[in-house]
């Protein structure tokens, strides 16, 4: 029996899926290592960590192939297959990843705080928008550029794209788009 090695970032990762995700992108680990294909049946959000986890894989597999330094990976025999071949395990969906892929590449070109992309790209993938939904956010975000808020010291307070995904922030109603600040236009009724 051969040992699974699971990295620490992959946990990371793996802990926001619900259990069966979790158990399978496990298995699909094992099967990497033992160099076994097969399709996988995951949602959004595990299909990015999936996703994630054999690139990470992959690399590590390159690295042992042609050592530290790096390299051309050793030459093989005649008619030996290389450790690469028949070895990538692959994940049904690829035509909804790179459609949401391309989505949330759409997002993040409005979205004006380019900080947190890999928590964007999931609080993005769990929502799972459509792209009458990634419609509605696009014109969120242009009125709220406009807000006071977003506009104050170059844009301090405009939130995490992450934060204003799992908040659904695209839902918010924006009361000071091109007026004055609500602080401003107070009659609080004091005469000095």
């Amino acid at each position: 029996m051969k040992n699974v090695q699971i990295k620490r970032e992959w946990l990371e990762l793996m802990s926001e899926l619900s259990g069966e995700e979790f158990k399978e992108i496990v298995l699909l680990i094992a099967d990497f290592n033992y160099g076994i294909e097969r399709e996988c049946c995951l949602g959004a959000l595990g299909r990015g960590v999936w996703s994630f986890v054999l690139n990470s894989l992959k690399r590590g597999k390159t690295v042992a192939q042609n050592g530290k330094k790096g390299g051309n990976p050793k030459l093989k025999r005649k008619g030996e297959k290389s450790k690469r071949e028949g070895s990538t395990a692959t994940c049904a969906g690829a035509s909804e990843r790179t459609e949401l892929d391309g989505l949330f590449e759409e997002f993040w070109r409005e979205y004006p705080r380019k900080v947190g992309k890999i928590m964007a790209k999931k609080s993005f993938a769990n929502l799972n928008p459509n792209p009458s939904l990634l419609e509605e956010m696009k014109r969120a975000i242009a009125e709220q550029k406009q807000s006071e808020q977003w506009r104050c010291d170059r844009g301090r307070y405009v939130p995490h794209p992450s934060t204003w995904l799992n908040q659904g922030r695209w839902m918010d109603e924006v009361t000071d788009v091109g007026s004055e600040s609500a602080f401003n236009s107070l009659d609080i009724g004091v005469s000095i």
